[in-house]
């Protein structure tokens, strides 16, 4: 499957999507080995187009 980089618990492998301000990436969970999809954002594009405040996704965690 071509995993790459750790985050947390999860084991990222291939960009499935993305768009303006994110990607989607496949992962792997390693303590059950369920597979997930992991949306990375960048926080720099989040914070110049004034979004952080308008972001209000259910299970997520940002950190600016």
């Amino acid at each position: 499957m071509g995993f790459e980089n750790n985050i947390g618990k999860y084991r990222l492998g291939q960009t499935i999507g993305e768009g303006t301000f994110a990607k989607v990436k496949l992962a792997v969970d390693t303590t059950n080995g369920s597979k997930v999809a992991v949306k990375i954002i960048d926080k720099q594009m989040v914070v110049e187009s004034n979004l952080k405040y308008q972001a209000n996704l259910p299970n997520t965690s940002f950190t600016l």
